[in-house]
Formats: structure tokens, sequence, C-alpha cells
């Protein structure tokens, strides 16, 4: 072969090659479509969502994600998994063409504490988008516990100094070493407090987390605080930790005051039109004796029978009856008071206040 023919044949393969790399370029690119041609059509606005600290007191947090069908066709949703039983979703079985459809995330705190993450997961018609994956993660704010919750006192005088001491357990957040100091949110004259020690306990919580124990000393002065002689206070003290999107927690405080200085009883009772009476009982914390020399009403709807023995003992008992001159008042509930004097050194003293309400008879 010659040098002329050797450079034609080149020439041609040179050029057979150009218009093969020119076909393959001018080729329409698939990328986003299926191999019918048809592209992807759905699409959701977010796959994670990050609910962030949550206060305990949510039971149920929720995110709507949006789903989109940019494409000319319907594309059908259905659900294959839940990531836990805790989570629920509404959504529509079908997304129109061009159109959205709002996709609803409900997840049940459960008394979770500290950190979670989970998923859900749908299927869908779109062949280029088969299944959505969701995420979803929060943090929730571990509760304060109290102990005791309820702090209650009995046959308080008025002057009295009272004391009680109260632990405040909080979580620690994952990584954190030191534990944070509860605040005691100020309520009313009369109550201090007095912080005593913090310790982080050996023992984790049902979440997981370290538990650190803070002591304090609670003070009431009586003479200061509201109430009078028969009177339960009532008052809440919340607890809470700095910082922290939760509410706290609150103990309740109680106070039963006395209704006599030494004698001792009940502060209420209640009485049946058509019963035949009831006794109370009275004691002295002291151990006097003492004599019942009067009885005095606020209403006359009630009676009184006094003991028959006016002999002096650390116990006495009375009789309250219905009276007899109601009958227009059957019907209804009537309250009043029963003032019982009382002598342990020869005159009469502070007499005892006790409340009593009078119901009426059941309806036949």
């Amino acid at each position: 072969m010659t040098g002329a023919k050797k450079v034609g044949i080149l020439a041609i393969g040179a050029g057979a090659i150009a218009g093969v790399v020119v076909l393959i370029l001018c080729l329409p690119s698939h990328r986003g479509e299926e191999p019918g041609g048809s592209p992807a059509s759905l699409s959701v606005d977010a796959d994670e969502w990050d609910f962030g600290v949550v206060p305990p007191e949510h039971g149920v947090i929720s995110h709507t994600f949006t789903l989109t069908n940019a494409g000319p066709s319907p594309v059908s949703i259905s659900q294959t998994r839940l990531g836990c039983n805790c989570l629920a979703a509404k959504f529509p079985d079908v997304v129109a063409p061009h159109s959205t459809a709002p996709l609803k995330i409900d997840l049940e705190l459960r008394n979770r504490e500290g950190p979670f993450s989970t998923s859900a997961v749908f299927a869908s018609s779109d062949p280029l988008i088969p299944t959505i994956d969701i995420r979803l993660k929060f943090y929730v704010q571990p509760r304060i516990s109290l102990d005791p919750s309820t702090l209650q006192f009995f046959d308080v005088m008025r002057g009295d100094l009272l004391e009680k001491d109260v632990k405040v357990v909080t979580r620690l957040k994952p990584g954190q070493e030191a534990p944070v100091l509860p605040q005691i949110e100020p309520t009313l004259t009369g109550i201090a407090h007095e912080y005593l020690s913090t310790e982080v306990a050996k023992e984790l919580s049902l979440g997981g987390l370290r538990l650190a124990v803070h002591r304090f000393r609670f003070s009431f002065n009586t003479a200061l605080l509201p109430g009078e002689e028969g009177v339960r206070l009532q008052e809440a003290i919340r607890v809470k930790v700095p910082d922290s999107p939760d509410a706290g927690e609150a103990f309740s405080l109680e106070i039963h005051y006395a209704t006599h200085p030494w004698l001792q009883g009940p502060s209420s009772i209640a009485l049946r039109r058509d019963k035949s009476g009831q006794k109370v009982r009275l004691w002295s914390r002291d151990k006097r004796k003492f004599v019942i020399t009067k009885i005095v009403s606020s209403f006359h709807e009630v009676e009184s029978e006094s003991p028959k023995d006016q002999t002096a003992r650390e116990v006495q008992t009375i009789t309250l009856l219905p009276g007899t001159s109601h009958a227009q008042s059957e019907g209804t509930t009537s309250t009043g008071t029963i003032e019982i004097w009382t002598s342990s050194s020869g005159k009469d003293e502070i007499p005892y206040r006790l409340r009593v309400l009078l119901l009426p008879e059941p309806q036949q």
C-alpha cells in the first residue's frame, strides 16, 4: 500500500470517530427521568425535623410536612414503617397533579426525658422517588421530682415556727458535668428557704440520665402567714431549673391551724336532717381536766346535748342533733357555727368553734 492510500484511510477513520462523538453529545439526557421518559414529580419540603427542647407537660408534639406533586399524573402515598408506636401519621392517599398536600406526624412523649430520635417511611407511586424517609428528633426537658410533694402541719398555733427539709431531684443533660441549682420562686411573706447541699446520685433515671439531689430547708413563720384558728392554709411553692422551658414543679404547703389553744377535736361536722344526731369528742392536748359550761349555736336548726355529769375530765363528749323547727328548709343545706365553752380553772375560757353542715333529707 502506498503512502497516499494510508493517509486517506486514516482521514476516513478520524472522520468517523468524530461523527460518533458528535452523535453521542447530541443525544438527549435521561438524568432525573424514568426509562419511559417521565421526570420525577414528587417532593417533600423537608426530610428531617428537630423539635428542639420540649417541655415534659406536652403530651403530644406535631409537625406538618408539605408534599408537592409537580407532575401531570396523580401520585399515591402509603405508609410503610413508623420508627415507634408513639408515632401517628395523617396524609392523603393521593396527591393530585400540580398540587400540594399535608403530611402530619404526631409524636407522643410518653414520659420520655432527654434526647430521642426516630423516623417514618412512606411509599409513593413515583418510580424515581419510591420512598420518603423522614427523620424526627427532640429533647424532652426532664421533670423535677420533689420529696415530699406535700408539706402538712396539723394543730398549729399562730406564731409557731415550722421547719421541713425538701429534696429536689433534677436530671443532668447528656455531657453535663455539674448540676444546675434549682430556683425557688418567691411566695408568701413568712416562707423562707435555705440551700443545704447537692449530690449526684449513682443511679440513673428511667431515661438514662444522671440524677442530682438538691436539699433545701424550708421554714414557715405562722406569725407572718395568713390564717386564723380553725382554718387551713394552702399554698403552692414552685421549683424550676433556670433557662428551662419547663414550668417546673410545685409542692403543696398545708397548715392546719388549731381551733383552740389546748383543746383538740374535729373542726367541722356534717349532720343529716333525717338522722338522730352525732357525737362530738373533745380532749385536751396537755392532759388538763375541764368541763363544758355552755354551747352556743349560730343557727336554730341544730340542737345540742351537754354531758349531764359535770365532772372535770381530760375528754368530754357532746351530742349535736337536727332541730325540730326547720320544716320550711328541709330540702336545703344549711351551715353554721357551734361554740363550745369550757372551763378548767373555774371560769369560762376561749370557746372551741365547730363548723356544722346540715344536709337535707335524701329524696325518695
